[in-house]
C-alpha cells in the first residue's frame, strides 16, 4: 500500500461539509453497489476514517474537515498510483461538487 495525500480548499463551515460529505458516502456506496465491498466509514470530530475494496483493491483513508479545505490522505494499492491523477481529479470533481451545492 502506498499513501496519497491532497487537499480541497472549501468555502462551506465545518459542520455543513460533514453533513454534505455524509450524504455523499451513503450516496455513493448505493451508485457503486457491486463494485465497492466491505465499506465501514467512522467519524471521530472532524475526521472520517474509511475502508473499502473497489474493484477487488482494498483502500482505506481518512478525511479531515477544516475550516477552509478538506485534507485526504488515502492508502492505495501501489498497481492504483499509476492512476493517481485521475483519482484525485475524480475526488476533487466530485467533493467540489457536493460542496458546492445548496
Amino acid at each position: 500500500m502506498t499513501e496519497f495525500q491532497f487537499s480541497i480548499p472549501t468555502k462551506v463551515n465545518r459542520d455543513d461539509a460533514i453533513r454534505r460529505i455524509l450524504s455523499f458516502a451513503a450516496d455513493t456506496k448505493k451508485k457503486v453497489d457491486g463494485k465497492l465491498a466491505g465499506f465501514r466509514m467512522e467519524w471521530i470530530g472532524n475526521l472520517l476514517k474509511f475502508n473499502f475494496t473497489f474493484d477487488g483493491f482494498p483502500v482505506s483513508g481518512v478525511l479531515t474537515v477544516g475550516d477552509q479545505n478538506l485534507e485526504i490522505s488515502l492508502d492505495l494499492p501501489l498497481m492504483a498510483m499509476f492512476f493517481k491523477k485521475k483519482i484525485r481529479s475524480a475526488i476533487t470533481q466530485r467533493v467540489e461538487s457536493v460542496l458546492s451545492a445548496e
